[in-house]
């Protein structure tokens, strides 16, 4: 059977690290939402449902490094239960998406062109995927938009741990 889960939402507050940098975890709450109309009044509604979220390793750095409040992210994970204790020493269970894959749909660059990045493992030979880049409109300052599109510095190499569990 398949525990797989995607997901296209907004993120709901700059993430959370914990761990050192080499071998750290990375928290974040994305919120995604649906609209429609009441059958019966034909007025607009909308749902909003958040969704905790834990990315580690090549991700965990990888959000760390380019994902703040308010960015749009598509997020490819596997839905995992955790177990919390609260001060009455009774035990809580709460669902967490463990990311797979991760591409970023928000600009992360000063100029505010929008690039796409996207961190994943590749499952066919465990080899990172490359980054995806959406085209964009020729500019007057080529010289910079090379240097924008420059990616060498995002970290593609490190790979994704497998069933462990990390908490």
């Amino acid at each position: 059977m398949k525990n797989k889960v995607n997901l296209m939402g907004v993120v709901g507050m700059d993430p959370k690290v914990f761990g050192s940098d080499d071998n750290c975890v990375v928290a974040i709450s994305v919120a995604t939402s649906e609209k429609w109309r009441d059958k019966n009044t034909g007025e607009p509604k909308e749902k909003t449902e958040w969704h905790n979220i834990k990315a580690f390793r090549q991700q965990a750095k990888f959000v760390k490094d380019y994902v703040k409040k308010g960015h749009k992210l598509d997020i490819e994970g596997k839905l995992v239960y955790e177990h919390k204790e609260d001060e009455d020493g009774k035990n809580h269970k709460y669902a967490v998406i463990y990311v797979d894959r991760i591409l970023l749909l928000s600009p992360i660059n000063k100029d505010g062109d929008t690039k796409s990045h996207e961190v994943a493992e590749d499952e066919e030979d465990n080899k990172p995927a490359k980054p995806k880049k959406t085209t964009k409109k020729p500019s007057k300052k080529a010289s910079e938009d090379k240097k924008a599109d420059d990616d060498s510095d995002i970290p593609f190499d490190l790979p994704f741990p497998g069933n462990e569990n990390n908490e």
